[in-house]
């Protein structure tokens, strides 16, 4: 199906935003953002990114502030490019200085300047406040398995236990837990071993009959990080 740029966004806009992404570790890259609207993804991969975006409240935040930024991009090059076609080369004389190769601004470019400055400032802030986490590296080569509980488990508080693969050259691991809204619940202290019983504190936020997320991260000891995905479970 071919679309256009209008077309594109508006559909983006119409889009319901189900959930907000806490993790962001299967959400699409702002590199395929890019890509999506400037129309270089494939049909499958352009639909598979909106279905996305469907569904994700927090990306499509993100790629309204990327599209925001590339249009004044756009609008920043035609002004620039009709102020060079303004200057005229043929007025220089020779023995005397030459005009400044760099174009004079006018009020509408340093405007679309200004534009784009805040919102690359926007961007900044919003990923900042989004992940409030230090930037750590993360080593795509090791996998986090984990045991219990696996997809769909239902689980009383007592029968309750956090556990996955060890890994050799893990540092520590942390545990976080989500409601079925991916919203943000608990996070564990940090943990040597590879399994967590649920303290007080967790059993008091977790309601019966509810489904929860969980996921587990290792920062091992050269300082990267290794996380395991979200996997589903039931408090019964």
């Amino acid at each position: 199906m071919k679309i256009d740029q209008l077309e594109l966004i508006k559909i983006i806009e119409e889009l319901p935003h189900k959930k907000t992404s806490i993790t962001k570790i299967t959400c699409p890259s702002p590199k395929k953002f890019i890509a999506l609207l400037r129309f270089e993804l494939s049909d499958r991969k352009r639909s598979k990114v909106i279905d996305h975006l469907a569904d994700c409240r927090t990306c499509a935040q993100e790629i309204k502030l990327i599209n925001e930024i590339l249009t004044a991009e756009k609008n920043f090059d035609k002004e620039a490019a009709q102020i060079g076609s303004m200057r005229n080369p043929a007025s220089r004389k020779k023995g005397i200085f030459e005009k400044s190769p760099f174009p004079k601004l006018s009020w509408n470019s340093m405007s679309v300047v200004a534009v784009i400055t805040t919102v690359i400032l926007s961007v900044s802030m919003f990923f900042l406040i989004k992940t409030n986490k230090p930037a750590i590296e993360r080593d795509s080569i090791l996998q986090l398995n984990k045991i219990s509980p696996d997809d769909n488990s239902s689980l009383s508080l007592s029968e309750l236990i956090f556990q996955w693969e060890n890994i050799p050259d893990s540092d520590y691991y942390t545990v976080e837990v989500f409601d079925d809204s991916l919203n943000f619940v608990w996070r564990s202290e940090r943990i040597v071993e590879n399994k967590i019983i649920p303290s007080a504190e967790l059993k008091e936020l977790l309601k019966q009959e509810t489904t929860y997320w969980w996921m587990v991260f290792s920062i091992l000891k050269n300082g990267k990080q290794v996380e395991s995905d979200l996997t589903k479970f039931n408090v019964k």
